[in-house]
């Protein structure tokens, strides 16, 4: 394999895995809120998630990817806040 056709297959495949780690928690939201219930679902692991999203799109400022998933970490946070009332 030349060297060429890393390159594209890496990139390929680092895209793939970019946006599919972007929108993982899309399903969950939607999840929890056709249920407007969160039982189980950790709050703390979704604020970390949120929190973490910070320094990372600080560190990859020309990318929207860490901030995508910061906000969908947000929006899962507040929906375990809201339904678990």
């Amino acid at each position: 394999m030349s060297d060429g056709n890393v390159t594209v297959a890496s990139n390929v495949l680092g895209t793939i895995g970019t946006v599919l780690w972007c929108i993982q928690l899309i399903p969950q939201i939607w999840y929890n809120w056709r249920r407007k219930n969160t039982d189980g679902f950790p709050a703390t692991m979704m604020f970390l998630w949120a929190l973490c999203s910070i320094p990372m799109g600080a560190y990859l400022i020309l990318q929207i990817q860490p901030q995508m998933f910061g906000f969908f970490a947000l929006v899962s946070w507040a929906q375990v806040l809201y339904y678990s009332q």
